[in-house]
Order: structure tokens, then sequence, then C-alpha cells
């Protein structure tokens, strides 16, 4: 079992750890937090260290509703080709440092407020500048053909593109 570090009056997103709950079976160190929502929470120590869990779970009742929207997997694909190692095309992606924005990469809500609802189910996010991150002054709604245009593949690739 490792040392215990003590992080009471830590702060980690919305929790901020107050004492020591006991352990895991695993014999992982658990932390009473409060939450700035005034709630509370016992959480992993890695868990906060992590980032895994940053508040008492206040945010779950105020959802957008969009979960199953186009916009929301574009989003979800976005994030996942910049973070997750294991996704197929992150060697394109966070492989090559492309990063999503701050504004954008925890909070659905602005990504929709910035990109607006796609225009047809044909188009998907795009980046003007192919090695510039996700960000509003790079990103649009495009179409496969205009992907096409702009990608780093060969364009024969491509359905419908002039070779």
């Amino acid at each position: 079992m490792g040392k215990h570090i003590d992080i009471s009056g830590q702060v980690f997103g919305k929790l901020t750890a107050v004492r020591e709950a006991g352990s895991t079976r695993a014999g992982a160190m658990r932390w009473l937090c409060s939450c700035a929502c005034g709630g509370s929470n016992v959480v992993a120590a890695s868990h906060l260290k992590y980032g895994l869990i940053a508040s008492c779970g206040c945010g779950r009742a105020r959802t957008h509703g969009l979960s199953n929207s186009p916009e929301y997997r574009s989003w979800r694909g976005m994030r996942s080709r910049c973070y997750v190692a294991s996704t197929a095309s992150f060697h394109r992606y966070g492989g090559r440092g492309i990063t999503v924005c701050d504004r954008w990469r925890n909070s659905f809500e602005n990504f929709l407020a910035d990109m607006g609802k796609r225009p047809t189910p044909d188009h998907s996010i795009e980046r003007r500048d192919n090695d510039g991150n996700y960000e509003p002054g790079n990103c649009y709604w495009a179409t496969q053909q205009e992907q096409c245009a702009n990608r780093q593949r060969p364009k024969r690739d491509c359905p419908s593109a002039p070779h």
C-alpha cells in the first residue's frame, strides 16, 4: 500500500477535499469532499487527481437533452480523436498534436453555441487549417466533397473528387 498524501483543502473541479474517509477494498484512499453547490461526495483520491470526478453529481440533473444528436456525436468524436490513444484515427489528430480548445473540450453546450446545428445530414465538422486545432475560428460544417479538398490523404480516396 502506498503512502497517503494529505490533500485536505485542495480543489478538484467543484470539489474541495475535506478529510480522509477510509479506503477502498484495494487500499486506495477515499476523501470526503464538499461541492461548490453545497453537496458532498466521498471520492477515491485517484479519481480526484485524474479529474474523473469533479462534482457531487449536481450537474447531472441539468442536461442538454441532445446526447443522441449528430452534433453531440461530432463533438464526442472530435474529443476522442484528439485525446483517446486507442481511437483508430488518433495518430492523425491527437498523435500529431491536434487539440480541442478549452471552451469546447468539456462543454458540448459551448461547442453547439459556436458551431450551431449542422446544416444537413451530409455535413460534418471540418478544420480550415488541417494542422490547426479544433476551435471556433478554425472549424465549420462541411460536406464530404469540401472535406476531401482539405485532407492529407490522396484525393483519389474521396468519392466524386477530381483526380
